[in-house]
């Protein structure tokens, strides 16, 4: 992220919200002060984090009013449809949902906005930082911007060590589930992926790699590196991984995988 862009999204969020503060704190008519923030100031997001920042910072300022006494609610949103960007882009909507973001309607998010303000009327004291989201917390763990928590779950439960796969799948089941990740991954159709072709040729790059590390883990208990897959892993190689881990032996990816061409 250049500079540049992390002050286009970044300045008018923190720049406009200090400036209301300044010219209404002293004002005794003002009963509310909302704050459009979102969950991404608590989750993050890889691509947006000078969005994450300036949600971020929203937060903080509803609770250094609130802490001078001063009304203030930050409202952190999740996906919304309805209304908005991801009403009107597909493919985007299409992408936070594979990440664990499922939408409120527009109208529940005013509903909730509506009962916070009449808490806030009826008992004067609030949490400022409210938090209106419909997470898929598994979907979101196993995702790249969620990787990072996936600390905070238990591994396998199960002492058998099959780890998400508890039934046995044929390799053509598992050639069929890795195809329609990737597919749903780089957003492209099953017909397009190629068993035998390096997944780097079809525009995977370190980010989406992580998540499909991590869903690899998830899916089929086997451990593989983002160098794994950049290094010209092919869906077939990973099948070949995926079957001698359950065989029980021990598989050394030693540089680019079969099939990558230098």
């Amino acid at each position: 992220m250049t500079e540049q862009s992390l002050h286009t999204v970044f300045n008018p969020k923190v720049h406009g919200a200090w400036h209301l503060h300044q010219l209404t704190k002293d004002l005794k008519s003002v009963e509310y002060f909302l704050l459009a923030s979102s969950v991404s100031g608590v989750l993050g997001s890889m691509e947006q984090s000078n969005y994450s920042a300036g949600c971020t910072f929203l937060d903080t300022l509803a609770e250094y009013r609130r802490k001078q006494g001063l009304p203030a609610i930050s409202f952190q949103m999740g996906a919304i449809r309805g209304a908005g960007y991801l009403d009107r882009n597909r493919i985007a909507s299409k992408m936070v949902k594979i990440r664990g973001y499922r939408t409120l309607h527009i109208e529940e998010i005013l509903a909730m906005m509506e009962k916070f303000f009449q808490r806030q009327l009826e008992f004067g004291d609030y949490h400022p930082v409210i938090m209106g989201a419909n997470q898929n917390w598994n979907a979101f763990i196993g995702s790249r911007d969620g990787s990072r928590f996936t600390q905070l779950i238990h591994e396998d439960v199960d002492s058998s060590g099959s780890g998400g796969a508890s039934v046995k799948l044929s390799p053509e089941e598992k050639e069929k589930k890795i195809k329609e990740e990737l597919a749903s991954i780089l957003f492209l159709s099953i017909d397009n992926i190629a068993t035998e072709e390096p997944m780097v040729n079809f525009g995977i790059d370190s980010l989406m790699s992580v998540e499909l590390v991590n869903w690899i883990k998830k899916e089929f208990n086997v451990k593989t590196t983002q160098m794994d897959i950049l290094s010209g892993m092919s869906v077939k190689d990973l099948m070949n991984l995926i079957e001698a881990t359950e065989r029980g032996e021990t598989v050394q990816i030693a540089g680019p995988a079969t099939g990558h061409h230098h």
